[in-house]
């Protein structure tokens, strides 16, 4: 049984055992409300938590080869800082995974087709990437991973295999749309938090101790901090003997 569905049968039953209780005058009736709670806490947890595969399954790790890593970049393209990325990553000769979002790759399809042309490969990360993704209907989720499929095909010429959702958030809706696609939904394992701290030492410190082999790492293409934090990323795996990879 899934565990999404073994855990909703096991907070269902607990409620009947809790009603049945509190009727037999073994406890108070203050003890129903504990089921609904806990299965409020496991809905929280299930739609929050990407590496939960409560409504989707996704990747977030892999079996690696030897000393084999996956770098993310979440929200790009960005004007300035992506052909950076681009360059360090072509310094140190390692490869990546660029989710992007679609209204982006549609301003800067130049940037979309570079990413290819240098050996790595376009994600789907929705198109507007707004904050009341999680809200949308099925039908809505479907129409944006379709806008952002069309638009990485003009600027690139790829068909993407790759989808990650914003912020990591899954739900049935999100789960109903992707019947209609062939994607391979993408976690991680390793997040780096960019986005929320600015400072490269405390970031290094916070990716750097984390990574082992088969480790997908969260970077975002918009952090302040993701230029010089990825320099030191990229030398600590050279000088340690790890290799990138795409899925």
């Amino acid at each position: 049984m899934k565990l999404k569905y073994a855990l909703l049968l096991g907070v269902f039953a607990s409620l009947l055992l809790v009603q049945a209780g509190s009727k037999a005058g073994y406890w108070s009736e203050w003890w129903l409300i504990v089921p609904p709670v806990l299965g409020l806490i496991i809905l929280t947890w299930g739609v929050t938590q990407i590496h939960s595969q409560f409504f989707v399954k996704a990747e977030c790790t892999f079996l690696p080869e030897g000393n084999e890593i996956i770098l993310s970049f979440d929200d790009g393209p960005h004007p300035q800082k992506t052909p950076e990325i681009l360059a360090l990553l072509k310094k140190y000769d390692a490869k990546a995974l660029f989710f992007c979002i679609g209204k982006e790759i549609d301003k800067y399809p130049q940037i979309a087709k570079q990413i290819v042309e240098d050996g790595h490969e376009l994600g789907s990360h929705s198109y507007s990437h707004g904050y009341g993704f999680d809200f949308l209907s099925a039908a809505e989720v479907k129409k944006e991973l379709e806008l952002t499929a069309k638009a990485i095909k003009r600027a690139s010429g790829q068909t993407t295999r790759f989808f990650r959702p914003p912020y990591g958030i899954t739900n049935p809706n999100i789960a109903k749309a992707l019947e209609s696609f062939s994607y391979r939904t993408v976690g991680w394992n390793i997040r780096s938090l960019d986005t929320i701290i600015h400072k490269p030492e405390t970031l290094e410190k916070r990716v750097l101790k984390r990574i082992k082999p088969g480790s997908i790492i969260l970077l975002h293409d918009t952090a302040p901090a993701v230029l010089p934090v990825l320099e030191s990323l990229l030398v600590f795996l050279q000088n340690n003997g790890y290799k990138t990879r795409i899925l």
